[in-house]
């Protein structure tokens, strides 16, 4: 049995990284490979861990800036040095730029190959080049973010495996959900974004589509998922001064994302820029029809008007224009639904996700 260590800079569940994490380590063969999870800190991603029967080691490691970085970097090479050998760790997984450069220190020091995984598309210029040089093997989670290292000569050493979700899990089921209930919305039709709310996710723009949306389609309202933050309350002052309080609705992101996308009838991911897109595979497996962006995966998932729909970013009238096809149109949207959960059933299950990730391991850890 391969022992895996795999180090997380937040112990804090951030984004579609960690619930991907999350489900590679809850499907792993066992028999064959024993995770490890290093986190920088306590939190719902330490918890979630622990849930699935992973163990978790706690260190504290501050960002990497100031006069301080050079010190502060030498004493984690040496904390995760000792956690490795103590560990007997066989192989080292890791996401966060910052994470590679550390572990893959200490994974030089031990003898140990380091994998790092890349779930970024936009260059962190040098970085790039000296974890590229302390990695063993790159996994990729789209063409998107394998352009990133266009200009390597060792492209040997990048694998793309799309992330996966458990299309037994995530499937159509009971469209309630207690936020139509808190919202008076039993039998409204529904728009949802969900997730990190930040400006390059473009909620701003799904905003600016209600405004039109809304004189001529007085049923359909937009709900905003996620956890606060000052930009959230951005955008609720921007509802207010836009007098659509009664259209657009926030809610807080809960942990059972399933229903949630269940009581949707539509999803938007109007994304500036998205290395894959977490929420439109998760939707589509829900059998909810989905229109994300001309953006990174965007075009690797979706085709348009075959099994979802694409605009361009920063657009708000065409998302305006592609939310009223759908909802004037239910053989449309049950058609994209459809062949939207096909697709994900057919090249982002997580089963499979799992055997390209063991594949990589066999490789280079045997």
């Amino acid at each position: 049995m391969k022992k895996i260590l795999y180090i997380e800079l937040s112990g804090e569940i951030q984004g579609g990284g960690h619930r991907s994490l999350l489900q590679l380590l809850k499907f792993i063969d066992r028999t064959k490979y024993l995770p490890h999870v290093l986190c920088a800190g306590s939190g719902s991603l330490v918890e979630a861990l622990k849930a699935i029967h992973v163990d978790v080691d706690i260190i504290d490691m501050k960002p990497l800036s100031g006069a301080a970085a050079l010190f502060r970097m030498s004493g984690y090479v040496r904390k995760i040095f000792r956690v490795i050998k103590s560990r007997q760790i066989d192989l080292i997984h890791v996401t966060a730029p910052r994470a590679v450069l550390i572990a893959g220190l200490a994974g030089r020091m031990a003898g140990v190959p380091l994998i790092w995984h890349v779930r970024i598309e936009e260059s962190d210029k040098l970085y790039d080049r000296l974890n590229l040089w302390l990695s063993d093997e790159l996994i990729v989670i789209s063409r998107a973010v394998q352009k990133r290292f266009q200009w390597s000569a060792t492209r040997k050493k990048i694998h793309l495996i799309y992330n996966g979700v458990d299309t037994e899990d995530f499937c159509p089921g009971n469209h309630s959900h207690p936020f139509r209930e808190q919202f008076n919305l039993e039998q409204e039709f529904v728009v949802g974004i969900l997730g990190q709310i930040l400006e390059i996710k473009g909620h701003g723009e799904l905003i600016q589509a209600a405004f039109r949306i809304h004189p001529e389609l007085p049923r359909v309202h937009f709900l905003i998922a996620g956890e606060e933050n000052p930009y959230k309350q951005a955008l609720q002052r921007q509802v207010e001064a836009m007098g659509l309080t009664n259209t657009v609705h926030f809610y807080d992101f809960c942990t059972d994302v399933v229903s949630l996308i269940r009581s949707l009838d539509l999803i938007v991911v109007p994304s500036y820029s998205e290395a894959f897109g977490r929420v439109t595979i998760e939707s589509m497996a829900c059998e909810k029809p989905v229109i994300a962006t001309y953006t990174g995966a965007g075009r690797e998932i979706i085709h348009h008007g075959d099994n979802g729909y694409l605009i361009p970013p920063r657009d708000p009238e065409a998302l305006a224009c592609a939310v009223r096809d759908l909802v004037n149109s239910d053989s449309i949207r049950e058609s994209l639904a459809r062949k939207g959960r096909e697709t994900v059933v057919t090249f982002f299950d997580i089963r499979e996700h799992v055997r390209k990730v063991e594949e990589v391991y066999r490789g280079i850890a045997g």
